[in-house]
């Protein structure tokens, strides 16, 4: 399981270091996206800082599966969140399965990787 843990790691990583980043630095879709969903500037800010360093906790983790794991909380954690965006906020059917495929995506490195502790 430990090839099957380190890619999920290294793509989930890589996915939200891109896209932490996107919001860190606030590319206009980031902001417009964040006012059409009601929520404040700083916390788009809030979120890409978290998403960011999930993404980077999850890179780690593939040389520390025990941090992977973490990586993994912290990612899908912030899907979590965006899954109530889209259903409850700001109601958006459309675009719900991204971050659904995200936290079940996050949910399976932290199965894969469990076992290899």
């Amino acid at each position: 399981m430990t090839v099957a843990s380190d890619i999920l790691s290294g793509v989930l990583g890589a996915l939200f270091i891109l896209s932490g980043g996107t919001k860190l630095v606030g590319i206009p879709m980031a902001r417009t996206n964040f006012e059409h969903w009601r929520y404040p500037q700083w916390f788009r800010i809030f979120t890409g800082g978290w998403e960011f360093i999930g993404g980077a906790v999850l890179l780690v983790g593939i040389f520390n599966h025990r941090i992977a794991i973490v990586g993994a909380v912290v990612v899908g954690l912030s899907m979590i969140g965006a899954v109530y965006t889209h259903v409850v906020r700001v109601p958006e059917v459309k675009v719900l399965p991204a971050p659904i495929v995200l936290l079940g995506l996050a949910v399976a490195t932290a199965v894969v990787t469990a076992p290899t502790l």
